[in-house]
């Protein structure tokens, strides 16, 4: 034992000219005996300088991110301060120019119209702060009461109403007065019943149940009764929008809510050829609804000739003019505002006809085959066929038959 301590310790390799190794002790070999003690401190030194490049690395990168997140923060912080700044600045500009309109009022076209537009808080044309209530720039629906009755007005114990577009119509015994905006009359209707337009002059006559249509979509529906021999204005319903006002006979009086599911349930007009759908023109007369759905201008008729015939004259070749789209929608909602339906054409596809193609309707009246056939199609295909109404009038020709299976060969 001694023995193997002292060679292990002597010589910790042979040195001997043979070649076998000495006797190596487990702890020479662990502190890197023969050689290998330099080769494990210079691998464990390259290890230790990597962890140090890779922390030092890491940690330039956290920096990095820090300090471009603070740039970005006081960049934001900074945005915000000037945005505040900005809305402060503008709101005391604004301040100025309106305790400036206040003291100066005559000043206000020329002040606004000497502002750069884009530093105009209101964002707008200057001309648009101009506009006054009593110009809507589109008509608006519906009906109300007046809290105080209009100057115009004719009796003094009579009911107003008036529409949202302020069209003002007045009612006592068997006399319907209609003014516009600025108090100006534009119809009376009165007696039995005749129809005095805005030249102060009666210019025409009706009998029967009618309807009147004013520019903005309202609805005058009149109900006469025959006293006598003739026809007087008995009662009347006033319809814009969903709202209704009746006056007279023939229902409670008074405003309600019912205007769209009333005008639905009742017809336009009667029958007979003294009753008619009537529009206002933008020339301040009235015009007819034709039986082709399309309004004429009426001609005007002594009383004397009226009784000899009682019905609407007009001239086919006069077409109305200046008449709005919400008088149209009104006249042409419900297909029973026509006073000879086609025979063969349901309801919806009569209406539908009358406001796309209603020169179609003489030839649908002759060709009640035709009438079916659109009458059966689904209203998209029908507008497909309406807007080429040369088409249409080819389903009348010798193999028309054999078309209404299906659509026909040349669509």
């Amino acid at each position: 034992m001694k023995q193997y301590r002292s060679q292990s310790s002597s010589s910790g390799c042979s040195s001997r000219g043979d070649s076998r190794p000495g006797p190596v002790s487990a702890m020479s070999w662990k502190r890197g005996g023969c050689g290998g003690g330099k080769k494990a401190k210079g691998k464990g030194k390259g290890q230790s300088d990597q962890k140090r490049n890779k922390k030092s690395n890491r940690k330039e990168r956290l920096e990095r991110r820090q300090r471009r997140e603070d740039r970005e923060q006081r960049l934001e912080r900074r945005e915000r301060r000037e945005n505040r700044e900005r809305r402060l600045e503008n709101r005391e500009r604004r301040l100025e120019n309106r305790e400036q309109l206040l003291q100066k009022p005559e000043s206000c076209e020329t002040e606004t119209q000497n502002q750069d537009p884009r530093r105009d808080p209101m964002r707008q044309d200057p001309d648009r702060q101009l506009v006054t209530p009593d110009k809507p720039k589109a008509p608006q629906s519906g009906l109300l009461v007046p809290e105080t009755r209009p100057d115009f007005c004719t009796h003094q114990d009579s009911d107003v109403i008036q529409t949202r577009s302020e069209y003002t119509i007045e009612m006592k015994g068997h006399e319907v007065l209609i003014f516009d905006r600025e108090g100006t009359q534009l119809t009376r209707i009165w007696g039995d019943p005749h129809v005095q337009e805005a030249d102060g002059q009666t210019n025409w006559h009706f009998g029967e149940d009618s309807t009147f249509i004013l520019p903005d979509g309202t609805k005058i529906c009149l109900n006469t009764e025959p006293i006598g021999t003739e026809w007087y204005v008995v009662g009347a319903d006033i319809i814009s929008g969903s709202s209704r006002y009746h006056w007279g006979e023939g229902g409670e009086a008074g405003l309600t809510k019912d205007g769209k599911k009333w005008d639905k349930a009742n017809a336009d007009c009667s029958e007979d050829a003294s009753a008619g759908v009537f529009a206002l023109q933008s020339t301040g007369e009235w015009a007819v609804m034709g039986e082709d759905g399309r309004f004429y201008d009426i001609t005007e008729e002594a009383w004397a000739d009226y009784l000899n015939d009682k019905d609407i004259d007009y001239d086919p070749s006069k077409v109305a003019v200046g008449l709005t789209s919400q008088q149209v929608k009104a006249a042409h909602s419900d297909s029973r505002k026509m006073r000879k339906p086609i025979p063969g054409l349901e309801p919806k596809a009569h209406a539908q006809v009358m406001r796309q193609a209603a020169d179609l309707a003489p030839f649908l009246e002759r060709h009640h085959e035709v009438a079916e056939f659109l009458s059966d199609l689904s209203p998209r295909m029908l507008d497909r066929y309406l807007s080429r109404p040369d088409s249409i009038r080819k389903l009348a020709g010798p193999d028309v038959e054999g078309l209404f299976p299906g659509a026909p060969a040349w669509w």
